[in-house]
């Protein structure tokens, strides 16, 4: 796998400048970020990688809203350690909860920014009346708001979501 990394990044001499991975604290329970991270720090290709990861993903029962501030950074710092890396391209909040403070969210990413840990923020498999919600409160708190929304897109319709909360925008009853 490491070598097929090497050679979607070389591809620079065929018209690619950089590759793009996603990844998420929970694929793999950072198991996936630490394999990018080894892959990372063996390579001098980190500047030609669009690094981005999810966090504050639930925890069914014990933990379902890990939208507080303090989660976000500590998935955050987490996950850089994971991948070796001081910075992401892009940092999504993998999954939405209904008694999120949006305000401390919004609050929590900006200081990401500033902060220069991330360059980006948005959020993954949230309904998109949220992310409208979302986007108002860091406008009305003169903030940056998210820049991403990613909903699940599969080529096919589901028959029933494969994750409990999951938004996809696949087949024509899903919402745009």
């Amino acid at each position: 796998l490491m070598r097929f990394l090497d050679e979607a990044v070389g591809l620079n001499g065929r018209g690619a400048n950089a590759i793009g991975i996603d990844t998420a604290a929970s694929y793999q329970i950072g198991g996936t970020e630490r394999f990018l991270g080894q892959w990372l720090r063996q390579s001098s290709h980190r500047s030609r990688v669009f690094l981005s990861s999810k966090g504050g993903h639930p925890v069914p029962l014990l933990r379902p809203n890990r939208l507080s501030a303090s989660d976000l950074t500590s998935d955050l710092e987490d996950s850089l350690k994971r991948l070796g890396t001081d910075y992401l391209d892009l940092y999504l909040l993998h999954r939405d909860h209904p008694d999120a403070d949006l305000e401390a969210i919004v609050e929590g990413m900006n200081q990401n920014l500033k902060r220069g840990v991330i360059r980006r923020w948005g959020v993954s498999n949230w309904h998109p009346e949220r992310v409208h919600k979302l986007e108002r409160v860091a406008h009305r708190m003169n903030a940056e708001p998210p820049t991403v929304s990613s909903p699940q897109f599969s080529l096919s319709s589901w028959t029933k979501p494969l994750w409990k909360g999951c938004v996809s925008i696949s087949g024509p009853e899903e919402p745009s």
